[in-house]
């Protein structure tokens, strides 16, 4: 199973909660008590081709909900990607959008709570390639005490997949577009409004049934589709959307 155990410590980076996202920002580390030390689950969970709104979860999503309750925790946290709720630009999955809301109801029925993810690279749809400026080079990173040059632009899937293995680089949330995987990319404006858009999106329609949101995962690694001097750029693009749509 998809599974895995963290502190919700490690992520207040990052988290927002919906009730916040529109203008209040949080001065000091007593605004986020309540999150410190509470136990959630990471668990993965994807649409699945040809579910449709009103269909049951799939038994697996369902048994992976149960886990995280007999594991006692208290949130559980996972994507809603981006290549799920909207598979073509400006086109929203509304069947998908309705599993990822069966999901949370179901979080719910069992007692705990959603940190919902927004924004992995893993999750991003192929039509926001062309909105990413690549360009072939190599970037110098540091690991397990020496210096390895990585390539980016776009790259051969094996060719990274083996660079990692032999220079035991952490390969994490990888895009990759016909074999290709996208390594350090500069955004566009037209990237940052589309994320914007997506962010506003799962505004529109989790904001009642979510605690807190997650603005990226697993940035500023070596073989992130981002340039690591724009990740902060993506950041706020998601935090604009979720902005946009205010709730009070």
């Amino acid at each position: 199973m998809e599974i895995a155990l963290l502190l919700v410590l490690v992520m207040l980076g990052s988290i927002i909660s919906p009730a916040t996202a529109a203008k209040t920002e949080w001065s000091d580390t007593n605004d986020v008590k309540s999150a410190v030390s509470k136990t959630a689950i990471c668990i993965h969970f994807h649409y699945p081709e040809g579910w449709k709104a009103g269909d049951p979860l799939p038994k697996k999503d369902v048994q992976m909900i149960q886990k995280a309750k007999d594991l006692n925790a208290e949130y559980i946290r996972f994507d809603i990607w981006w290549k799920d709720i909207e598979p073509q630009k400006d086109q929203f999955d509304e069947d998908a959008i309705a599993y990822y809301k069966a999901i949370i109801n179901k979080i719910h029925q069992e007692g705990m709570d959603a940190v919902v993810v927004l924004g992995s690279s893993g999750g991003f749809p192929d039509w926001v390639r062309n909105l990413l400026s690549s360009k072939s080079g190599t970037i110098e990173a540091k690991t397990n005490g020496k210096t390895v040059k990585i390539p980016k632009g776009e790259v051969n899937v094996d060719e990274v997949m083996k660079l990692a293995k032999e220079s035991k680089i952490p390969v994490k949330n990888l895009y990759v577009v016909n074999g290709k995987a996208i390594i350090q990319a500069q955004v566009t404006q037209g990237f940052l409004l589309e994320a914007k858009q997506y962010a506003a999106k799962v505004a529109q329609e989790f904001w009642y049934l979510l605690v807190y949101y997650q603005l990226g995962n697993e940035l500023n690694h070596p073989t992130d589709p981002i340039d690591w001097y724009d990740d902060h750029k993506f950041i706020k693009a998601l935090h604009d959307g979720l902005d946009e749509y205010e709730i009070y």
